[in-house]
């Protein structure tokens, strides 16, 4: 039914010229219902214009475009309203938990403001100084202070908008940590721990961004990369194409970062920066106080196509129902594809659905009508994904939500592994180090094994290539001898308890068998294999218990489908 209804919808290019031809209407009405403040009126205006050029409702469908737009409007207006008393009652979240500084400084509350700006100063202060020894730090000063997209901070590392979440997890993880409890992190000194405090609380939001940008173009390391390198760096077809030194030195420096910007065809700090142009980029009026000629604006405010695509590259990890202005249920988004059924109260008419996510981000408006069939929106977002709601009043109101991640698919199938995608940018390290491992233990067994089918085990082998005469006297003393002895010890006892010391298997062979054991468990079709995981929270330094916590996990190898469930000590999910 879905793809039948995605078949039939065919490309609008008229929408924007619609919406504008009404910009000017759409503003009086937008006027009236906020009470002539200019402000919230444009705001609301963009937020329809955001949800009209994404919704794929058919204009065919839609018998009174101008009565269709005023209803949005009006539905729109009074989910505003609800949804800031809302906030001002539940907890916030913190302004490193939002996408950008922007975002997260209009949601905060006056009276927070001067406590989150000076958080927002020991966030700077963590980018800047994680930045020289990992990526996580520059994503985050691309993508928080800079106002960067999350595809085109994937141009400017040459990776995937999925390895840019990565980092941006990372980064925001650490940045949390560090305003709580800084000398947690590793790479934390004492001298970068004792952020000084702002000298003078800026005085305008203006001043705020530039006093951010003013500290990260002042922590600009070593010389700058010349147009040679990077010209070579941003070849076709280049991964990583600059290193984390590099990289480092660009986003802290406005010229390196303006070339990086000119040889992708990104636009240029300049062009970047709303905060510090508070113009309203307004469409040009005549001396009756109407648009253009005809009355008609010749183009709509940057600002709200700013917003379409701050909309449209959005993640969310949660998704939040709300009808008629009430959270009805929310849904975390941790598969490729994510669904929920609503049965909604009879006796009360749905007037609009909306769908946010956990930053309060509007993804989906859905408008309802008079009618008694089904009605529907979709919107499409960047990297294939689509969020759906459908309404069916027929037999008593039902509402469906459908959400689907395309990326999230090929990652849980394995569909990333040839492409040079880590699951975490943090796994590298233990990656590498099991591997390392891995070799040393199967070269242990394999010689272990050919020098028993020699029968030559006690006169003429030594595991580091020597003769027993040339190593006997120091071997005991090597740390390299010790180490494999302990791992051959303890592989040995492993074996020996499992009784198949007879068969001398390799480390490489037990992994083999323990996947292919697991797998055919799950192969017939319809069976799901379902296991439970106990994980342990311990801090690293005394090695206190936090939390204990049982990860659920349901699989079907056949579907390449996995569901995994997360309870604390008590059971609850």
């Amino acid at each position: 039914m879905l793809n039948q209804r995605r078949a039939a919808v065919q490309p609008e290019p008229t929408r924007e010229v619609l919406f504008t031809e009404r910009y000017e209407t759409l503003l009086e009405w937008a006027l009236q219902l906020t009470h002539q403040q200019r402000d919230s009126a444009e705001d609301l205006v963009q937020d329809a214009f955001v949800q009209f050029m994404l919704a794929r409702t058919r204009l065919e469908e839609i018998e009174n475009l101008d009565g269709y737009l005023r209803r949005l409007l009006r539905n729109m207006h009074f989910s505003r309203t609800t949804r800031l008393t809302q906030r001002l009652r539940d907890d916030a979240l913190s302004i490193a938990d939002y996408d950008t500084v922007l975002l997260g400084w209009t949601a905060i509350e006056p009276e927070r403001r001067m406590q989150a700006a000076e958080q927002l100063h020991q966030i700077c202060a963590y980018a800047c100084f994680r930045k020289e020894s990992s990526r996580a730090g520059s994503v985050l000063i691309l993508r928080f202070f800079l106002d960067y997209f999350p595809t085109e901070i994937a141009s400017v590392l040459g990776s995937s908008r999925h390895t840019v979440d990565q980092w941006q997890a990372v980064a925001r993880r650490e940045a949390k940590v560090f305003l709580s409890e800084p000398n947690r992190l590793r790479f934390v000194d004492a001298k970068t721990s004792a952020v000084r405090p702002w000298t003078m609380y800026p005085a305008s939001d203006v001043d705020l961004m530039c006093a951010l940008r003013g500290m990260i173009f002042s922590s600009r390391q070593g010389a700058c990369l010349s147009g040679e390198v990077l010209q070579q760096a941003y070849t076709v077809g280049r991964r990583d194409a600059l290193s984390a030194m590099q990289l480092a030195h660009v986003v802290s420096c406005r010229s390196c970062l303006d070339a990086v910007n000119t040889i992708l065809g990104l636009p240029l700090l300049a062009e970047r920066y709303p905060a510090e142009d508070c113009s309203r980029e307004e469409p040009p009026r005549d001396a009756g106080g109407s648009g253009g000629s005809g009355g008609i604006p010749t183009v709509l405010p940057k600002r709200f196509k700013r917003q379409l695509r701050e909309i449209r590259e959005h993640k969310p990890s949660e998704l939040r129902i709300v009808v008629n202005g009430a959270t009805l249920s929310s849904l975390r988004v941790n598969s490729d594809f994510s669904e929920l059924d609503l049965n909604l109260p009879a006796d009360e008419p749905v007037e609009f659905v909306e769908i946010l996510s956990e930053q309060d981000f509007q993804l989906l408006f859905l408008s309802a009508g008079d009618t008694s069939s089904e009605q529907w929106a979709e919107i499409a977002l960047s990297e294939g994904r689509t969020l759906e709601a459908s309404l069916q009043t027929a037999d008593g109101p039902q509402l469906r939500v459908v959400y689907n991640d395309p990326v999230l698919e090929e990652i849980s199938s394995g569909g990333y592994a040839g492409k040079g995608i880590l699951s975490s940018p943090l796994t590298i390290a233990h990656k590498a180090r099991a591997k390392r491992w891995l070799e040393v233990l199967d070269n242990t067994f394999n010689r272990r094994r050919d020098v028993e089918e020699s029968g030559r085990s006690s006169t003429s082998l030594s595991l580091f290539g020597e003769s027993p005469s040339e190593s006997r006297t120091r071997r005991w003393a090597s740390p390299a001898w010790l180490t494999v002895v302990i791992a051959a010890a303890l592989t040995g006892a492993f074996l020996l308890y499992k009784g198949n010391l007879d068969k001398s298997p390799t480390a490489t062979t037990l992994l083999a068998q323990a996947i292919a054991a697991e797998t055919d468990r799950g192969r017939t079709t319809d069976r799901v294999a379902h296991r439970s995981i106990n994980l342990e929270i311990r801090r690293s330094s005394e090695g206190a218990l936090i939390s204990r916590q049982t990860i659920g996990s349901w699989e079907n190898y056949d579907r390449h489908q996995r569901i995994q469930r997360l309870y604390d000590e008590s059971g609850r999910l």
